[in-house]
């Protein structure tokens, strides 16, 4: 005789970037512990390669429990780590007991709940796309990476490979334009796109550099209690461990 199967609650998260709805359930037992075990070896090894392999997890374990067909690689990172905040929040629950290490020296335990994780965005618009003029001809539009794009990353700590920079970077590109056409990069392959950007000049670094590093950023506010009279201090939880 067949065993019962398991119905679990669906619930419905709206995307803090890209503004869509996306139904989710609670993740397993069995998808617990890929994630666990992801997360354990990331605090352990923090080499790019490891966090590449605990990215894939992630997005293999969340492509599980969102409901109907979406590419969650084309998810940008901010709704990725939002849609995972709230995937954990939805299966274990919105109380996480967080270890801080206080400016005093103090290590301090304080609560963190999940369900005020926030997005900030450092653009000036909220999709965060840019327009930058590579010469007074050519006009380049980048939009969001995506999951897709951070899974090429090969070191975290700033030895990303050139290669990989410029398929990064390509990857974001969405159309190029000149005085008369527009074109959609999706019409050409992605060696293509890297030639073309291999061909920049080197003084829009600066330009392009600005667009990565006021990407939107997932946090949690909290007030830490420091032992000190009156050192109650704000922090800003970022990091993606902390939220598991």
């Amino acid at each position: 005789m067949t065993l019962p199967k398991i119905a679990l609650k669906v619930y419905s998260v709206k995307l803090p970037v890209s503004g869509k709805t996306l139904k989710v359930r609670p993740f397993t037992v069995k998808e617990q512990k890929i994630l666990l075990m992801s997360v354990n070896e990331g605090r352990d090894d923090k080499t790019s390669e490891n966090k590449s392999h605990m990215a894939s997890n992630f997005l293999e374990v969340l492509q599980s429990c969102v409901q109907g067909e979406h590419n969650l690689s084309e998810l940008s990172v901010a709704d990725f780590v939002f849609l995972m905040v709230k995937l954990r929040e939805f299966s274990v629950g919105e109380s996480i007991e967080l270890n801080y290490k206080c400016p005093c020296g103090e290590k301090v335990i304080t609560e963190m709940n999940l369900k005020n994780i926030k997005v900030k965005n450092n653009s000036k618009n909220a999709k965060h796309e840019k327009e930058i003029k590579i010469t007074p001809e050519v006009v380049v539009k980048l939009n969001l990476p995506t999951v897709k794009e951070a899974l090429l990353l090969r070191d975290i700590e700033n030895e990303v490979s050139e290669d990989t920079a410029v398929r990064i970077l390509a990857g974001c590109i969405t159309e190029i334009a000149d005085a008369e056409t527009v074109y959609k990069t999706s019409d050409y392959t992605t060696e293509e796109i890297c030639e073309f950007v291999e061909g920049f000049p080197v003084d829009k670094v600066s330009e392009i550099q600005e667009f990565f590093e006021t990407l939107p950023q997932p946090y949690i506010k909290i007030t830490a209690k420091c032992p000190e009279p009156d050192g109650d201090i704000d922090v800003e939880v970022k990091d993606i461990f902390d939220f598991f």
